[in-house]
């Protein structure tokens, strides 16, 4: 595999056959969390994908720094808008997302065992590919909207110096010693996210996180 170039007209194709509610991609960007919130907040439709090339400042939990350097990760935020039932399960929106993950990491090179490490990341081998910040508006005791922020580690570049870390990191590309298409490894991503919203609240969902 090769990692793609990203440009809108790339990502236009090989998500077509996905129900994407819209797609913007951004070279450069502070947070694709911020673009899609102020997306959101102006109607985007549910399921409406904001991704970059390099993120300068994504944040993580408790507003740690998410490190996206150009080229090296696979950093997107997804809009969803919860129907009412979706909603009885809204503290369940981020293990779907590492579910979504799994299931795709699992489909690389290497025979990986990837695993969720409560509530927010993805460990190989015990040590962090993945982080995902979920943010919500609410209105009274309505959800509005959420977005799920996704960073993945692809390439050796990702991955911070030692003393940046708070937690051993890795990358996908240096566990598998392949080359990774991010593209491919987002549309795997997306179709997984598909897959477990169908699942959301049930037992087979419980079960597989």
């Amino acid at each position: 595999m090769r990692t793609s170039v990203l440009n809108q007209n790339v990502l236009n194709a090989a998500l077509g056959d996905l129900p994407l509610g819209g797609l913007r991609y951004i070279r450069k960007t502070g947070s694709t969390n911020d673009l899609a919130i102020t997306w959101a907040g102006e109607a985007a439709a549910d399921m409406s994908l904001v991704i970059a090339d390099e993120q300068t400042n994504g944040r993580g939990r408790n507003g740690r720094t998410w490190y996206s350097p150009a080229g090296a990760s696979l950093a997107f935020s997804l809009i969803l808008k919860p129907d009412h039932e979706e909603s009885q399960s809204i503290g369940l929106f981020t293990a779907l997302a590492a579910l979504a993950v799994v299931q795709a990491i699992k489909g690389l090179p290497g025979n990986l065992t990837p695993r969720i490490k409560w509530p927010n990341d993805v460990l190989v081998n015990d040590q962090k590919v993945c982080g995902i910040l979920t943010e919500s508006t609410w209105i009274g005791e309505k959800i509005e909207y959420l977005v799920i922020g996704v960073g993945i580690n692809v390439s050796a570049g990702s991955v911070p110096s030692k003393e940046l870390l708070n937690y051993p990191a890795t990358s996908l590309e240096e566990i598998t010693c392949s080359k990774i298409d991010r593209i491919a490894l987002l549309h795997d991503l997306l179709q997984g996210i598909i897959y477990w919203r169908g699942q959301l609240g049930k037992q087979s969902f419980l079960d597989a996180w």
